[in-house]
């Protein structure tokens, strides 16, 4: 896996929570041009997520988030929770300044 300069960031291990990832991540996709990464367990394909993080032995607790943020793809990276909805195109411009 390659290291890119910017990009949005999940964490799902869960199949559940990969569903609201990809609703974030696709409201994400709709107001902004960035990369989008995935940290999951679950089968998945690229149809929203650029980056796939392969999660090996997930713990399904909080865990996780701590452990896995170090293998963003991104630089410069933004984490969104799985239920983050993105309300508007100017919530994300000013966090990577």
């Amino acid at each position: 896996m390659s290291t890119l300069e910017r990009g949005v960031y999940y964490i799902a291990t869960d199949d559940w929570l990969v569903k609201e990832a990809k609703c974030s991540a696709n409201r994400v996709r709709s107001l902004y041009d960035l990369p989008l990464a995935i940290a999951t367990d679950s089968d998945l394909d690229l149809d929203v997520f650029d980056e796939v993080v392969r999660v090996k032995e997930p713990t399904r607790d909080f865990q996780d988030k701590v452990e896995l943020f170090s293998e963003t793809p991104f630089e410069e990276t933004i984490y969104l929770d799985t239920d983050t909805y993105v309300c508007d195109d100017s919530a994300l411009s000013e966090l990577f300044t």
